[in-house]
């Protein structure tokens, strides 16, 4: 299967160090707005800019895509911009990740290096999990989030859509963190945070809606 990498910064060779270790795809080239076709990324050539999407898909018989992009926002604008051309979102996961028999992830993931995902966890769609997070028993990462590396969700926490989930943090049990709102680095939270919203500290409170 011929793929698309949409996306040529930092999070792009973290996709392709997980995909190259999957036989089952191929990595026809990288799609980036801000890039030149004389680019390249870890020595797989800039081959257009999301406008030329149908073309691209076309020149390269492309099947597959995954989305190489931090911003959440950007992200899910990329995200339905492939599914629009018809693209399989496809699922970027690393070998050494664990994942629970009874967790179920959705498409478009990306699932880094030494990730632990628990039973019964749920993985929304085009989310990043990133490397040496967990997410445990019944939690759920609903789309377009993002798990930063060294992150720890405990149990039955609902991490809602496009939420951002900074370095180092812990989110306790049964706590829910609400869309679009951004968790800071090495953050504790005890309590519910809401929608839209900056939230730092130990214990992490509130600092701008």
């Amino acid at each position: 299967m011929n793929i698309i990498i949409i996306g040529a910064g930092g999070q792009s060779r973290v996709v392709i160090d997980i995909l190259e270790q999957d036989s089952n795809i191929v990595i026809s080239g990288i799609v980036d707005n801000f890039s030149s076709l004389d680019d390249n990324v870890e020595g797989y050539p800039i081959i257009g800019k999301t406008d030329d999407l149908a073309q691209i898909v076309l020149d390269h018989n492309i099947q597959a895509a995954i989305i190489a992009v931090g911003n959440n926002k950007i992200r899910k604008e990329y995200f339905e911009l492939c599914q629009k051309h018809g693209l399989i979102m496809y699922n970027a996961i690393h070998p050494d990740a664990s994942i629970a028999p009874k967790a179920t992830i959705g498409i478009g993931n990306v699932i880094a290096r030494e990730a632990i995902i628990c039973t019964n966890a749920s993985i929304g769609n085009n989310t990043i999990i990133n490397t040496g997070s967990i997410i445990e028993h019944e939690s759920i990462v609903a789309d377009h989030a993002q798990v930063c590396p060294g992150v720890n969700i405990a149990g039955r926490t609902k991490i809602k859509e496009s939420a951002f989930i900074g370095i180092g943090a812990t989110v306790i049990h049964n706590i829910t963190i609400g869309a679009n709102t951004v968790i800071g680095a090495g953050s504790v939270v005890i309590t519910d945070i809401e929608d839209n919203c900056t939230a730092v500290g130990v214990p992490c409170k509130v600092i701008k809606k």
